[in-house]
């Protein structure tokens, strides 16, 4: 009996096993090839983290040098984390116009020297509202690079209380790992994004958020403040309409400022996402002009009341507002907690 169809049989199912078997091959080959091109993204691990856009903004009104050794320190570990990850942090410092101990070419020399710093600029601007103000000189300076084109912006000044300041860059910058955390914190892709970081136990949420023992660390607080007097109170609400209104006169596109929505962070160092906040949007800069009308000239210790206090209420809200979380962050052992405040 002729066995032919047996052995044509036999012949093909021997075919379909190697072409089966060279397949399976192939495919596991290809599975390695994109395991071996695939990495798991730890922010810990400074190889494992794509370089970001980065800038410092500093104002400096005092030229104490052991403020500027603080500074100094929380701008080395910025520029550290940014080193380890192969980019720069560009570092744009802006000093007092009426402080002849200010020396401008120091900062300039002493911030160029460091690993991890890109573009570092100083300029001299006007005394006017503390901080804030030379914040707002400084984004509106068109020979620096657009606030826009940054994914983290860190802003800190010449903060003269001594532990007041010193909580804030710990938690801020108090070492390269904390600065990644921050960085990676607000060039996360998620559904609430997170638009502004403060520091632990300085970032309150709310109309009717009170102060609390950890702020009166670093205040005068008097008996029953904790808990009872109010952050955004009446001493501050006239100049946050008027302010207010200035903005509103250039375009703002918010009706109101939902109370639930306003937020502080009171000593003004911060992380903030430099896209896709306000900092870049065309109505804030031409509000600037008219805001730095009722700043303060020169700095006044314990003063309120004033356009610059009332900004300092308005620059987390604004960035609530738009849609962005409000978070804190601590520094815990040698790297940092981030706790979102906000939907």
């Amino acid at each position: 009996m002729c066995q032919c169809g047996l052995f044509r049989g036999y012949v093909r199912w021997k075919h379909f096993l190697i072409l089966s078997a060279v397949t399976a091959v192939a495919l596991i080959l290809l599975y390695m090839a994109i395991l071996s091109s695939v990495r798991t993204v730890d922010p810990r691990h400074p190889s494992q983290v794509a370089s970001l856009r980065v800038a410092i903004y500093a104002q400096m009104g005092n030229a104490d040098p052991s403020i500027w050794e603080d500074l100094f320190s929380c701008i080395f570990n910025v520029a550290s984390a940014q080193h380890d990850s192969e980019g720069e942090v560009d570092v744009f410092v802006s000093a007092v116009d009426d402080n002849p101990n200010i020396d401008m070419r120091f900062y300039k020399n002493n911030l160029s020297a460091l690993e991890g710093v890109g573009r570092v600029e100083v300029r001299a601007v006007k005394n006017l509202g503390a901080d804030i103000g030379q914040w707002f000189q400084q984004l509106l300076d068109t020979s620096l690079p657009s606030v826009e084109h940054y994914s983290a912006v860190l802003k800190i000044h010449s903060k003269s209380h001594i532990h007041w300041r010193r909580h804030m860059t710990e938690h801020l910058c108090g070492s390269p790992c904390v600065a990644r955390e921050a960085i990676q914190t607000l060039a996360a892709d998620r559904s609430a994004p997170v638009g502004i970081l403060g520091p632990k136990d300085l970032v309150y949420v709310g109309a009717n958020a009170t102060f609390t023992a950890a702020f009166c660390q670093f205040i005068q607080c008097w008996p029953g403040d904790v808990g009872k007097r109010l952050l955004f109170h009446s001493v501050e609400l006239g100049s946050m309409r008027w302010t207010w209104r200035q903005m509103k006169k250039k375009g703002a596109p918010f009706f109101e400022l939902a109370k639930q929505n306003w937020s502080m962070i009171p000593g003004t160092f911060f992380w903030i996402r430099g896209s896709g906040t306000f900092l870049s949007e065309k109505w804030f800069h031409d509000s600037v002009p008219l805001l730095m009308k009722k700043m303060t000239r020169g700095y006044r210790t314990g003063s309120s009341g004033k356009a610059e206090h009332a900004m300092e209420r308005w620059i987390a809200t604004l960035v609530r507002q738009a849609g962005f979380s409000v978070a804190q962050m601590g520094k815990v052992l040698d790297c940092a907690k981030i706790e979102i405040l906000t939907p």
